[in-house]
């Protein structure tokens, strides 16, 4: 059960923050992507941002990615989970957002390639230098 080995195909987690320690993407400076952004359970009735300074939820990156990946997967395990989850970041940063969106497909299951995560990174404006 839980762990991050090829996704848990059962959708169970065996911790209570849901964050991952692969290693980061060769172009991060920061030691450890996923430091950046983790999950944690709540009931939500909206998605959830904690840790976000200075933007209306609707301006914020994540957010934006969050309804990127629903806009093109139309995967509904997305919303699902994040009526349980909410995210907490530790900065406003395009790489806290980048580890979103590759934590995102991890936690979902969700089957797509880095040039899929790289279409919805540059549908926010992300540039795809940060998915490399």
């Amino acid at each position: 059960m839980g762990g991050f080995a090829g996704g848990d195909e059962a959708g169970y987690w065996d911790t209570n923050d849901i964050t991952s320690n692969k290693k980061k993407p060769r172009s991060f400076k920061v030691e450890e992507l996923y430091d950046l952004v983790s999950f944690v359970p709540h009931k939500c009735t909206s998605f959830t941002i904690e840790g976000s300074k200075n933007t209306s939820l609707k301006e914020n990156d994540i957010y934006r990615a969050y309804k990127a990946f629903s806009n093109f997967t139309d995967d509904t395990d997305i919303k699902e989970f994040f009526s349980s989850h909410k995210v907490l970041i530790n900065q406003d940063s395009v790489l806290c957002t980048v580890a979103f969106i590759y934590l995102v497909k991890e936690v979902c299951n969700l089957i797509l390639s880095d040039y899929e995560l790289i279409q919805i990174g540059n549908s926010i404006g992300i540039n795809e230098t940060y998915f490399k």
